[in-house]
């Protein structure tokens, strides 16, 4: 693939048979990205409302959710 901070395996290395795996590593420089939506039930709708919002005002090419490395809520469905 030849981008930084990306490993790629295409053979495993206990029965040598092909495989696709991709992993991103982080820089030296990155802490771990957290995020963390709290609100279940009807009530989850509204941070992710917001999350929508703000994702559209960034307007990123990519989904928002690729800015984190970790993500949890209460009972919202989320990743």
């Amino acid at each position: 693939m030849g981008l930084e901070y990306h490993f790629e395996i295409s053979t495993c290395y206990l029965c040598n048979t092909k495989i696709t795996f991709q992993a991103k590593l982080l820089p030296p420089t990155c802490g771990i990205r957290f995020i963390s939506i709290d609100g279940g039930g009807s009530k989850g709708i509204v941070p992710l409302e917001y999350l929508d919002a703000f994702e559209e005002v960034l307007g990123l090419p990519y989904p928002l959710q690729e800015h984190f490395d970790y993500g949890i809520g209460t009972s919202i469905g989320m990743y």
